[in-house]
C-alpha cells in the first residue's frame, strides 16, 4: 500500500494486491483533491471487473464499469498499471534498499557490501547560495515516484564525479556519501545544503552547468574546506536508481507554471515595451519588505535572459479580480547567478 497526504485533506491512496508469482489480482486507488472531487479506481482480476467512480463537486457523480483488462491499462485513468508496477517496485526496494546498484553497469564500480542502512539525509538550512543555476534537479513527475519535501534524498542512488568523463569519484547513496579510498570505502552523511524550492511542497538541487553531451554539475552539499559543495554526474545515470531524477530547465519552469510569478528581489523593476534596457518603460513592478507583492506576472515568451509577460495588479493572489493589465517584457535572468523571479503560492 502506498498513502501520500496534502494539504486541505487532499489524499492519494493506492493498494495493489498480487498472487505468489507477482502478478496483479487487485488493484484499487483512491484520489482526493478537495475542489477537484474524488475518484476511486478499482480492478478485480479474479471476479474479471473494474470500475470508475468520480465525484466533483456541484456536478452529478459518474460511475462507469468494464472488464479488467482494459480499466487497468486506461490511458485516462493515467495507465493504473503502471502506478501498480512503480508501487510494487518501491516495496522491493524497501525489502532490497540496495537491490538497484545491481542496474547500474560493473565499470561504474558501485560500493561494495557491507553497507549501511538508508538514512533520512540531513539538511543545512543555513546556507544559501546566490547562484540558482541553469535550472535544477529533482523526482521527475511519473505519479507515485514523486516526493515532497526532503523525503526524495532518502533515496537516491547515483554516481557522481570531480569532472566530465572522469571516474566515479563518490555515490551520493540513500542520505550518505560514500567515497572510494583506501584501503577500503568511507561513509559518510550526506547533509544537503544549498537546495532551492520549486513549489510549496517540492525541494530541489540547483544544477550550475548543463552540457549538450549529457553531462551536468550541480549542487549537493554546502561548501567546506576542500570541496565547493558542487559534483558532476550524467543525465544517463539518474534514472536507474530507486527515484528517477529529471534535470528541469529555469525556462521549462516558468513557462509551464500556472502560478503567480513575481521578482524574488525587493524594489523597483521596469516592465518595457519591448526587449532591451533602452526600451520605453510601460510600468514599474515593486515590491516591499513583509508585503505581498502588488503585482503579479504571468510569463508568455521567453527569448535569452528576457521574458515577454503580462502583468496585473494587484497581483494574482487567491483569485484576485485584476483591476488594470499590461504587457511588456522583463529582464527575468542574470547571466552569473540565474533567475531574479520566482513562483508564489498561496493557501487560499
Amino acid at each position: 500500500m502506498w498513502r501520500r497526504d496534502g494539504e486541505n485533506r487532499r489524499f492519494w491512496k493506492i493498494q495493489v494486491a498480487t498472487d505468489s508469482a507477482g502478478v496483479v489480482r487487485r488493484y484499487y486507488e483512491d484520489r482526493y483533491g478537495y475542489t477537484a472531487g474524488r475518484t476511486i479506481i478499482l480492478v478485480d482480476f479474479d471476479a474479471g471487473r473494474g470500475s470508475v467512480e468520480n465525484d466533483i463537486p456541484d456536478l452529478p457523480a459518474q460511475t462507469a464499469a468494464a472488464d479488467a483488462a482494459t480499466v487497468f491499462h486506461a490511458p485516462q485513468l493515467d495507465d493504473p498499471s503502471l502506478q501498480a508496477a512503480r508501487i510494487l517496485e518501491r516495496c522491493r526496494a524497501s525489502l532490497d534498499p540496495w537491490g538497484s546498484l545491481a542496474r547500474f553497469p560493473d565499470s561504474l564500480t558501485a560500493p561494495p557490501p557491507p553497507r549501511p542502512l538508508p538514512r533520512v539525509a540531513s539538511v543545512d538550512r543555513s546556507f544559501r547560495d546566490s547562484t540558482l543555476g541553469v535550472g535544477y534537479l529533482a523526482p521527475g513527475a511519473d505519479g507515485v515516484n514523486s516526493f515532497s519535501g526532503f523525503e526524495w534524498f532518502r533515496h537516491v542512488i547515483v554516481p557522481v564525479y570531480d569532472g566530465p568523463s572522469g571516474p566515479v569519484a563518490a555515490w551520493l547513496a540513500r542520505g550518505w556519501v560514500a567515497r572510494r579510498r583506501a584501503p577500503r570505502w568511507s561513509w559518510g552523511e550526506w547533509t544537503v545544503g544549498g537546495w532551492i524550492g520549486t513549489s510549496s511542497e517540492g525541494t530541489a538541487l540547483p544544477v550550475l552547468v548543463l552540457r549538450d553531451d549529457g553531462w551536468l554539475r550541480f549542487r549537493y552539499a554546502p561548501p567546506t574546506t576542500g570541496d565547493d559543495g558542487t559534483v558532476w554526474t550524467h543525465r544517463s545515470h539518474l534514472a536507474v536508481g530507486d527515484v528517477t531524477l529529471a534535470v528541469t530547465r529555469w525556462e521549462d519552469h516558468f513557462l509551464h507554471q500556472d502560478v503567480p510569478t513575481y521578482f524574488r528581489e525587493l524594489g523597483r523593476h521596469p516592465l518595457r515595451g519591448a526587449r532591451g534596457d533602452t526600451s520605453a518603460v510601460l510600468a514599474w513592478l515593486e515590491g516591499r519588505v513583509g508585503r505581498v507583492p502588488e503585482y503579479s506576472v504571468a510569463p508568455l515568451e521567453i527569448d535569452g535572459d528576457w521574458m515577454r509577460v503580462r502583468v496585473q495588479w494587484p497581483g494574482q493572489w487567491c483569485g484576485t479580480a485584476p483591476q488594470r493589465t499590461a504587457e511588456g517584457w522583463i529582464r527575468w535572468r542574470r547571466p552569473d547567478t540565474g533567475p531574479m523571479v520566482a513562483i508564489r503560492g498561496f493557501i487560499c
